[in-house]
């Protein structure tokens, strides 16, 4: 189950530094999303694959727990939730952060 965590955890860091990096360059909000969308579900999507295809006894244990439960399928799960974390903290850094951005930033 660490994998599959630390797997998460990368695909995080890796859209939102994608998504910032739209928002910054582009001034367009959603433009940051679709980025951080597609690369949430590039990275999770492919990583399932390859560990399904390392280690199959991995993703068919059904463990306690909400997400232990759901095998390979966490990792698919998380597509939504990181994204959806992904714009909480679009909307907090333009909020809080005007001096980054010049001009119109959301249209």
């Amino acid at each position: 189950m660490g994998v599959l965590i630390s797997v998460i955890i990368i695909s995080l860091v890796v859209s939102t530094t994608t998504c910032l990096w739209c928002l910054q360059r582009r001034k367009y909000m959603w433009l940051g999303m679709v980025a951080g969308f597609i690369i949430n579900s590039m990275i999770l999507s492919v990583s399932a694959y390859f560990l399904y295809q390392t280690d199959v006894q991995v993703f068919h244990k059904q463990t306690e727990g909400l997400f232990d439960s759901l095998g390979i399928f966490v990792l698919v799960y998380f597509i939504p939730i990181n994204t959806f974390i992904n714009f909480v903290i679009l909307k907090v850094v333009k909020i809080d952060s005007p001096f980054l951005f010049r001009g119109n930033r959301d249209k």
